[in-house]
């Protein structure tokens, strides 16, 4: 009895050490081991313009990408971003990452443009950026051309576009393009379009070696009422593209506002011309000077004799042609018409 006691507890041992062993050992191979451990997965990402592209190698296809180490997308293109330095994260079939670091530069920082104006026309000129350019006024015509012509007088905006479709901008004023720049020392002066003519708006005021004067021999009043010169000095004293008006011309300024006095208050300061002649006097052959407040004369181009000159003669009340003429030596004003 014993001894089958005994041959029981025997079996029994053997018996749960075969269990022991087989749960310690049998088929299991252990922990999974860690894919990532030792990944040969990489990225590698290049910048073009506002885009960055990465591309994979190693680890375990397929790859996903992300710029931002949250959002992924199975394209290694990202477009459109913003100029400033990106880490780009690989992720692959096992859920291994490696990540690298692009900088997208901003092409556009550069990039400008500025506009000469004047007499309806724009002239622009672009610097920096990525040519070729194209250009507008209206923000969404583009041209190739640098020159808009014959452009209304109103506000634009100026918009310059790149290769890269980069912009940049300027502001044009409907004031600006009603001007004449004179190259010559920078000024700007208005006109106006009277008839068929265009005028100066304002007096001229270039500065000339002999010859020029300023009302009360104040160099002041030559900024603020334009500046008066001698005949001589008149003939060439225009800007390129206008001219000192003939008598003719003068005689048709006025026929075109009416005649004399109907044209003299069309003509005046805040008449309905835009001409805007102040009545700032005149130089004598004294080197005296009269007429502030009353009077204002120009010079035409046409002889009276060979020491006189025509001239225009404004008055509040009053405007006409002095076929007679004044002392080539005086010191008159001039009024500039567009050739």
């Amino acid at each position: 009895m014993k001894r089958h006691l005994l041959s029981l507890i025997f079996s029994a041992f053997v018996l749960t050490a075969m269990l022991s062993l087989a749960s310690c050992g049998g088929d299991d191979d252990g922990p999974t081991p860690d894919p990532c451990l030792n990944t040969t997965l990489a990225v590698s990402a290049t910048s073009d313009v506002f885009d960055i592209t990465a591309t994979g190698s190693g680890g375990e296809s397929p790859y996903e990408f992300s710029v931002d180490g949250t959002s992924f997308q199975s394209s290694g293109t990202f477009e459109d971003l913003d100029p400033k330095e990106y880490t780009v994260t690989i992720k692959d079939a096992n859920e291994c990452t490696n990540t690298t670091k692009v900088t997208v530069d901003d092409v556009c920082a550069d990039l400008a443009v500025t506009a000469a104006v004047e007499e309806y026309t724009v002239e622009a000129t672009a610097t920096g950026g990525t040519s070729p350019y194209e250009y507008s006024l209206d923000g969404s015509t583009f041209q190739t051309s640098t020159t808009f012509a014959d452009v209304a007088a109103t506000d634009y905006t100026l918009t310059v576009k790149d290769a890269n479709s980069c912009t940049a901008t300027v502001a044009i004023t409907a004031s600006d393009l009603e001007t004449l720049l004179d190259e010559r020392d920078g000024q700007r002066y208005k006109f106006v379009t009277i008839g068929d003519q265009v005028w100066m708006a304002e007096n001229l005021n270039v500065a000339s070696d002999t010859a020029r004067y300023c009302y009360d021999n104040v160099a002041a009043n030559c900024d603020e009422y334009g500046a008066m010169y001698s005949w001589y000095a008149a003939q060439v004293a225009a800007p390129d593209g206008w001219h000192l008006p003939s008598k003719a011309e003068w005689d048709e300024l006025e026929t075109e506002l009416g005649g004399n006095s109907i044209a003299a208050e069309k003509l005046v300061v805040g008449g309905s011309s835009g001409f805007e002649g102040a009545l700032v006097g005149r130089r004598k052959e004294d080197n005296t000077y009269a007429g502030l407040d009353a009077v204002v004369i120009y010079w035409a181009s046409d002889e009276s004799s060979d020491t006189d000159a025509q001239n225009f003669i404004l008055q509040e009340d009053a405007a006409s042609v002095n076929i007679a003429g004044s002392d080539k030596d005086r010191g008159l004003y001039i009024r500039c018409i567009k050739n």
